[in-house]
C-alpha cells in the first residue's frame, strides 16, 4: 500500500485500469464496427513486479460491432519452468 500507485481496501482492483503503461497495438473502424488492441507488459516494471511477483503480460482488445461491447482479456506467463 505504501508504493503510490495502489489505492482502496482491496489493491488488487484497479491497479491497471488507468495505468499509462499501457500500448496501443492495433486499432480500427469503419461504418459497421470498431475496434482496439492494448498490451501491458507487466514484466518491465519494477513497481509493478514489487506488488505482484510474477512475469507476466495483459492484452486487452475492445470490439463493438451490432450495437454489442465484447472485451477479451489475454494474460501470457513470461515465467517458463525449467522440469
Amino acid at each position: 500500500m505504501s508504493l503510490g500507485n495502489v489505492r482502496g481496501e482491496r489493491p488488487i482492483h484497479g491497479l491497471l485500469t488507468s495505468s499509462p503503461l499501457w500500448q496501443v497495438m492495433e486499432m480500427a473502424a469503419d461504418a459497421q464496427s470498431a475496434h482496439v488492441s492494448s498490451r501491458l507488459e507487466f514484466w518491465k516494471y519494477p513497481d509493478l513486479m514489487a506488488q505482484w511477483p510474477f512475469a507476466h503480460e495483459y492484452e486487452t482488445t475492445y470490439s463493438l460491432a451490432d450495437s454489442v461491447l465484447e472485451v477479451t482479456t489475454t494474460i501470457t506467463s513470461q515465467t517458463y519452468l525449467k522440469f
